[in-house]
């Protein structure tokens, strides 16, 4: 290759680079891509945080405050997965299109090895920038609605249907227990499901007494057995 067709080859990949200019931002002003990054995950996470509630008929947007809204990232760990994968799937679109750029330059024939073609092949991309750009933000746009919407209804249904979240809530002002399928919760507020009323029930943290993990009370009769056996095998043995 003479040192035209390398400059040649250079420019090419440079025109069909499909996020280098993100990533030059990135670099050069890594305090406001941080700050872009934080403020895109807020609002993914409060979107999907206000489609699962919804499902159970609460508008969470009257009891959650700002702190709350900070802390939707943390308490939502599947949106940064999410964000991460995209980030991993463009970085991957990014390197396929500079590879394939750089084997038209290469055979310039297209007479290529068959590994060549093959692989040129799966890492297919446009040629065009414009259109490059184009796909990415459609395909960074629809699995975010996947994730905040279609996610959401997934995961409410799965909630109603497994019951894995059953509590029972001792409330101050009353003495009779309530089992309850637990939604989640906020700074000042408790959400839950009664199966019995099929209606959703709003706590404010103070009027709660006592909450108590059913799961984990279903645990203990299965434990119990267990050592009641083990120690009347040790004190048959010591006699």
């Amino acid at each position: 290759m003479t040192a035209v067709d390398g400059r040649k080859s250079e420019s090419v990949i440079e025109k069909i680079s499909l996020f280098g200019e993100l990533f030059t931002f990135v670099k050069e002003s890594t305090g406001i891509a941080i700050t872009c990054a934080y403020i895109m995950l807020l609002l993914t996470s409060m979107g999907y945080i206000y489609f699962l509630y919804a499902e159970f008929d609460i508008q969470i947007i009257k009891y959650v405050t700002f702190e709350d809204i900070l802390a939707t990232p943390i308490k939502n760990p599947n949106i940064i997965f999410t964000f991460s994968c995209l980030l991993l799937l463009l970085y991957l679109t990014d390197v396929g299109a500079n590879f394939r750029a750089k084997q038209f330059a290469k055979y310039p024939n297209g007479k290529r090895p068959f590994y060549i073609s093959l692989l040129m092949q799966i890492l297919w991309t446009p040629k065009d920038q414009q259109l490059n750009r184009r796909i990415a933000t459609v395909t960074i746009g629809l699995s975010l609605v996947a994730y905040t919407f279609f996610f959401a209804k997934i995961e409410a249904t799965d909630l109603k249907e497994e019951r894995e979240e059953m509590v029972e809530i001792v409330l101050v002002d009353s003495e009779e227990p309530l089992q309850v399928l637990l939604i989640g919760t906020s700074l000042n507020y408790v959400f839950a499901y009664d199966f019995t009323t099929q209606k959703s029930m709003v706590y404010y943290v103070e009027s709660i007494q006592s909450i108590t993990n059913l799961t984990l009370e279903l645990d203990e009769p299965d434990d119990a057995p267990t050592e009641s056996i083990e120690q009347t095998s040790e004190s048959t043995s010591s006699a």
